[in-house]
């Protein structure tokens, strides 16, 4: 067995028992099975994380992210500073569903995104079933933006999945709060979403969909380097363009 430490206090385990591997991960430990000689014809059943690979030559995003499963943390996926005050996108758990009420009461976010449903426990199981399928699958989905001080959410940022013209295509999202708004946040943010889909999944192509009277939304979206492919039912459809050298 073999620990790689990410962290004070962190490890995540590397080994080629896949009974082993079993136990430690009911007992909390974070574990990472070895597909090598000795490890390739067992039963690696209920053990989520394996490699085939040198474990000195894991990335280390694919070991915080099996640490994070593990002990049930949500995923950080890069912090932004403006001025005194810093900002984290990170997963958002089911319990904190409750959290993103106050910031769909904004009039702007009202106008163009479909409201929560008022009982919070229903957002509560669609959130359980979103984590499931998006982060847990899919390594992605649409993240909260979180003011680290307060712990108050002032935006949903990612990129996730979603079926278009017939096969499946990664969509980025994003909504701010007003309180954000103006200062470059949601552009950065935004950018770290895009960097951590491009490393954890390098997909071939990201879109992304806006109202056509969204004129905030489209401009952001022409900064990050998004063309707007056609126009359909209210909606424009956005494709990412590769920057040419």
């Amino acid at each position: 067995m073999i620990e790689r430490k990410i962290g004070a206090g962190r490890s995540v385990f590397f080994t080629d028992d896949a009974d082993l591997a079993r136990e430690m991960i009911q007992s909390g430990e974070a574990v990472i099975g070895m597909l090598d000689w000795n490890g390739k014809d067992q039963d690696w059943s209920n053990v989520p994380y394996l490699i085939a690979q040198n474990v000195w030559e894991v990335e280390d995003w694919y070991l915080e992210e099996a640490w994070c499963r593990c002990h049930g943390q949500p995923i950080v996926i890069g912090t932004i500073r403006d001025g005194q005050k810093a900002y984290r996108l990170r997963e958002m758990r089911p319990e904190e569903i409750g959290k993103l009420y106050t910031l769909y009461e904004d009039s702007a976010i009202k106008r163009w995104i479909p409201p929560l449903d008022s009982d919070v426990s229903v957002e509560k199981a669609k959130a359980s079933a979103y984590v499931k399928y998006q982060y847990e699958i899919y390594g992605c989905g649409i993240w909260v933006l979180e003011e680290e001080t307060s712990g108050a959410f002032v935006g949903r940022i990612g990129v996730e999945t979603d079926w278009c013209e017939g096969e499946v295509r990664f969509f980025l999202g994003y909504l701010t709060a007003p309180s954000i708004r103006g200062h470059g946040i949601a552009r950065q943010a935004c950018q770290l979403a895009l960097d951590y889909v491009k490393m954890r999944q390098d997909p071939q192509e990201i879109w992304c969909k806006i109202a056509c009277g969204n004129i905030a939304s489209q401009k952001l979206a022409e900064r990050l380097g998004f063309v707007c492919q056609k126009e359909e039912d209210g909606q424009m459809l956005w494709k990412m363009e590769e920057k040419k050298d």
